[in-house]
This record gives C-alpha cells, sequence and structure tokens, in this order.
C-alpha cells in the first residue's frame, strides 16, 4: 500500500513538472517569436536604409560630376523655378538644352 502511495505521488509530481515544462516552453516559443518579428523588421529597416544610401551615393556622384563640370568651364549651372538646371558648353561657348 505505501509503495503504491509512493508511486502515485511520483506519478502526480511527473505530472505537474511536466505542465510545468510545458508552461515554459511555451512561454519561451512565444518570446523567441516576438523576438524573430523584431529582427524582421530591423533586417526591412537595414534593407531600405542600405537602398537609401545607395540613391543618395548616386546621386552625390551625378552632383559631383556637374560641380566639376561647371569648375572647369564645361557646363553652366542655373535655378529655374525649383529646379536646378546644368548644361554642358559645346566647343562654340554655347549653351546645349
Amino acid at each position: 500500500m505505501i509503495a503504491t502511495l509512493a508511486m502515485m505521488a511520483a506519478l502526480v509530481a511527473a505530472f505537474f513538472w511536466i505542465i510545468f515544462l510545458q508552461w515554459k516552453l511555451t512561454r519561451t516559443t512565444k518570446r523567441l517569436s516576438k523576438v524573430d518579428q523584431r529582427l524582421h523588421s530591423a533586417r526591412l529597416t537595414l534593407t531600405a536604409t542600405k537602398e537609401a544610401n545607395e540613391a543618395l551615393t548616386m546621386e552625390t556622384e551625378f552632383f559631383k560630376g556637374v560641380l566639376f563640370d561647371v569648375a572647369r568651364g564645361e557646363a553652366h549651372v542655373w535655378i529655374e523655378g525649383d529646379e536646378l538646371r546644368a548644361a554642358r558648353k559645346s566647343a562654340g561657348n554655347t549653351s546645349v538644352h
């Protein structure tokens, strides 16, 4: 009889231990899911930032080329409305539009 009670107590303890471990696993899985979502969001932000940086780099290189052309006297720049315009000069110093 005592052996039966001891076995029942061990089974009840094992039952509660399994429930506790399952609860812990569920909680950890939810945390991991949230971390994965944040990581995905950070990756999207990083990708967008990288693309914006590449576009700004290309635009900067373009304007650098325009400024060098202006400095060498091969082009001139003016503002028309809200836009910056640039044109290369031909061999005869006439503006080409």
